[in-house]
């Protein structure tokens, strides 16, 4: 998938077209289709990660982490490797940062 369709695929399953809002929590809370969650200062955040690569360790990285008041932020990279941190930690930290006043 590429960002536009994931990021479709993520908003449709919030908003209860794909499933019902009770499954779509509980699929959050028993990680069906998530890698993990994170109690944040501003509620449970839910991260699904995804990477391809070949032998010489080039490829793809994506994330999206969905945040307690419907909102998704996505990372999409043609790169394993970086220089800014951990991915979820860098996302996390945007979106927490964002309601600083």
């Amino acid at each position: 998938m590429n960002p536009t369709e994931m990021a479709l695929v993520h908003a449709a399953a919030e908003s209860k077209k794909l499933v019902s809002a009770a499954m779509f929590q509980r699929m959050k809370d028993k990680l069906m289709g998530f890698d993990g969650k994170y109690r944040g200062r501003h509620g449970t955040y839910y991260w699904k990660t995804g990477m391809s690569y070949d032998s010489n360790f080039c490829g793809t990285n994506t994330m999206i982490v969905h945040f307690a008041n419907n909102v998704q932020l996505t990372w999409n990279t043609n790169s394993i490797a970086n220089e800014i941190g951990v991915v979820k930690d860098v996302i996390i930290a945007a979106y927490e940062n964002a309601w600083t006043y």
